[in-house]
């Protein structure tokens, strides 16, 4: 089972809830977006 997590920082006062923070995620670590979400975003 692979255990490594990801996680980042951002300034949340410039959030405008668009969501393309976890598409550059998973695009920056290879991961599939097939919809399952491990990490909830929330405000």
């Amino acid at each position: 089972m692979n255990t490594t997590q990801f996680g980042f920082s951002f300034d949340l006062s410039r959030c405008t809830g668009c969501m393309s923070c976890i598409v550059a995620c998973l695009d920056q670590n290879d991961l599939p977006d097939n919809g399952s979400r491990f990490r909830h975003v929330s405000k």
